[in-house]
């Protein structure tokens, strides 16, 4: 007989969801620079998942993204490059269906752009970051999750950002969009 995945989220249940937001794209526009629209791998997250009614949870989580261009971690690239990264905290109200969680909420991002540049020397290249930029950006992020194992998730979550602390130019779109594979880890149970 095939496990079945379907059972309800109950309310009282409290469940801390680790996951690794693994493909990953990030849009954004770094003051005086153009637009930069990138993919790439790696990243981390973990939340709280807060049960108030049967199949409904408020989800708070906190994590990082970046545009590594390889899967399996660092590489140096050398020569001159880019790199992506955003932190960002969400606070998403999701309901589960079966097989399947969709949420909505708000969202809270750091979007980091970095310029990396190579100098040569006479014993040894070393690389050098030639310029940093950085900004805070509030939006609205969905996720979708379908539950492929009594603890296992895979999902996708799009995060746009519209509105940008402190800069010129305050409303911008600008968005991340992760493929994300979820581990629930239950901690309290009803």
């Amino acid at each position: 007989k095939e496990p079945d995945f379907r059972e309800p989220a109950v309310k009282g249940e409290i469940n801390l969801k680790l996951s690794s937001p693994y493909l990953n794209n990030i849009f954004h526009k770094p003051e005086n620079e153009p637009g930069k629209n990138t993919a790439g791998f790696m990243g981390l997250s973990a939340g709280i998942d807060f049960v108030y009614k049967q199949n409904k949870y408020i989800r708070i989580s906190f994590g990082g993204i970046t545009d590594l261009p390889v899967p399996m971690g660092p590489l140096d690239r050398g020569g001159e490059y880019e790199q992506q990264r955003l932190a960002y905290m969400d606070i998403l109200n999701i309901y589960k269906l079966n097989r399947f969680s969709l949420g909505y909420g708000i969202s809270v991002g750091k979007y980091n752009w970095y310029h990396y540049k190579e100098i040569p020397d006479s014993a040894n290249s070393y690389r050098i970051e030639t310029a940093e930029k950085n900004h805070l950006s509030f939006g609205l992020p969905a996720c979708v999750y379908f539950q492929t194992g009594r603890n296992f998730y895979i999902g996708l979550i799009y995060r746009p950002t519209f509105y940008r602390k402190k800069k010129k130019k305050k409303y911008k779109y600008e968005h991340s969009a992760s493929i994300d594979f979820a581990w629930r880890i239950g901690l309290r149970k009803k």
